[in-house]
């Protein structure tokens, strides 16, 4: 009689979702997909009321990979870490309910992980699709290498990954301690701390499809996902420079209330170097003393010099942005002469940008969509 042979699943990929019936088959069935045949599919539905139950439930009994939970709470920090208490397989995949998983995903962050055993986590760069599935944006960036993740997330304080894209260790993450109820932040919060401790990187290749769309969470939170995110980042500063870790929840953020010497002046003009890139790409409307203490950031912390270094682009930005603050301040003078200190960094940062896209052209001369 001849031997079966069991494979034990390596990975579990964890889904939470609430009313996400729109899309949430085609994000079940990418993972289906996958080259990698043998994973766990664990799946929490937060007490979705829009048809989604049903969705899963049919495609639960054709798969039994799938490991469908009906939880009673709202919120993603308890399906987290309830997952991550019973997951007995060596890593964990995460996967939101809009996005589609490339087929070569699981597969290529499983040999990765596999071959440097001191290697945390690992993300890749995304495709951005609409709610059709048309790709709107190709090659989201993500910081490569994982001196750049670091550097992006302890120094930037930057989200290091695109967070439908990660795949880690459990017992690493385990002992990293629980996600924190910081929502909707709690990744963000969890990855800061894990940078302190563990190495993390990003794959050059895209492997996942990530949708935008006017039903995105994120979309509907405006400033309290500001306040949150940025309570999160203060904290990690904070932390790293004192020791003492507190948890801000979403109470109002003001950048100026740092300065009263909650944390060394040195970590104050990294959190606000930090926050006038945000501010940047955001196009918030800053406070006078934001203002002030974006300035005072800039100047301290900035190069005195321009030259053609990895971070001549971050620079060119962040002068633009002084300069937006100064117009906004009524400080027509001030907002000149930040102009004219940014198109002397704007020569490199052009160099730098095209030697970056070169680049990624080379390392994905495959890449379309997706």
């Amino acid at each position: 009689m001849a031997m079966v042979t069991v494979t034990r699943p390596r990975v579990t990929v964890l889904m939470t979702v609430r009313n996400g019936r729109r899309f949430v088959e085609e994000a079940v069935e990418s993972i289906l997909a996958q080259t990698l045949p043998v994973f766990r599919f664990l799946i929490f539905d937060e007490r979705s009321s829009d048809g989604t139950r049903d969705a899963l439930t049919r495609l639960a009994k054709r798969d039994a990979r799938i490991d469908l939970r009906f939880v009673d709470h709202v919120g993603k920090s308890p399906s987290l870490n309830a997952g991550l208490q019973e997951i007995a397989t060596d890593y964990v995949a995460f996967m939101d309910a809009d996005d589609v998983s490339l087929p070569e995903r699981l597969a290529r962050q499983v040999a990765v992980l596999d071959a440097q055993p001191d290697l945390f986590a690992v993300g890749s760069r995304a495709h951005v699709i609409d709610a059709s599935g048309d790709v709107v944006g190709e090659g989201w960036y993500v910081p490569v290498g994982r001196s750049a993740v670091r550097t992006a997330t302890l120094e930037r304080l930057w989200m290091p990954f695109i967070n439908p894209t990660v795949t880690f260790r459990t017992a690493v993450a385990r002992d990293l301690g629980p996600f924190r109820p910081v929502f909707p932040a709690e990744d963000y919060d969890f990855w800061l701390r894990a940078a302190e401790r563990v190495a993390m990187d990003n794959l050059e290749d895209v492997l996942l499809l990530y949708r935008k769309h006017g039903d995105n969470a994120s979309r509907k939170r405006g400033r309290r996902l500001h306040d949150v995110q940025w309570n999160v980042a203060a904290g990690a500063v904070q932390r790293r420079t004192t020791g003492l870790d507190v948890v801000r929840g979403d109470e109002p953020f003001h950048l100026a209330a740092w300065r009263d010497g909650r944390i060394p002046r040195e970590a104050y003009r990294l959190l606000a170097l930090a926050y006038a890139e945000g501010a940047l790409l955001r196009r918030n409307r800053l406070d006078e003393a934001s203002r002030d203490a974006l300035r005072d950031a800039i100047r301290t912390i900035g190069p005195r010099d321009e030259a053609l270094t990895p971070d001549s682009a971050h620079w060119f930005r962040m002068w633009l942005a002084m300069t937006r603050a100064s117009l906004l301040g009524g400080h027509g003078r001030r907002a000149f002469r930040d102009f004219l200190v940014a198109m002397r960094w704007f020569p490199c940062a052009v160099q730098e940008l095209l030697r970056r896209a070169h680049s990624s052209t080379h390392a994905n001369p495959s890449h379309g969509n997706g």
